[in-house]
């Protein structure tokens, strides 16, 4: 498996399977997952946090990266990796460039109860607001502000992800 140091993710690409899958309203199913990672995503009826990190890790990178499964098994393999990791979560709004993160919240941790979660924080510029790029519960594919007071509360890493 390529590390994420020799496979940049195209924000535009991954800009543009997000918008595909929330326009067509891909919702969230605990456990759900793309059939096959080079499916279309309109083949996609249902999927949970880490399928859609998953699915759209690797349209984004030209499948030249495949993360594992699982929103902990990913937070894992960005622990081992050579990304970036934030000292504190706030610091996705301070880049002046267009800018990738991944963020994670772990089981049991910060009033987080037995699942975590995983989404993408997208900033384009020094005046963006950043916003996130997740399929959450209760909703599938959607932004939220990067400051979501769940996400901002229960954060535990986050990592800069480089792009193209």
């Amino acid at each position: 498996m390529p590390t994420p140091a020799t496979a940049a993710v195209s924000i535009d690409t991954l800009e543009s399977v997000f918008s595909e899958m929330d326009t067509i309203g891909v919702k969230y199913g605990l456990g759900a997952k793309a059939q096959y990672l080079d499916i279309d995503p309109s083949k996609i009826p249902a999927i949970d946090c880490s399928g859609f990190v998953r699915y759209a890790i690797y349209k984004a990178t030209n499948g030249k990266l495949t993360l594992p499964d699982g929103s902990q098994a990913q937070r894992e393999w960005c622990e081992k990796s050579p990304l970036r990791k934030l000292a504190d979560y706030s610091d996705v709004q301070a880049g002046t460039q267009r800018s990738l993160y991944v963020a994670f919240i772990k089981p049991w941790t910060n009033g987080c109860q037995a699942v975590g979660h995983v989404w993408f924080v997208t900033k384009l510029d020094a005046d963006d607001t950043p916003d996130t790029m997740e399929s959450h519960g209760g909703v599938g594919v959607d932004s939220r502000r990067w400051d979501y007071l769940t996400l901002k509360r229960q954060v535990y890493s986050c990592y800069e992800i480089p792009v193209v």
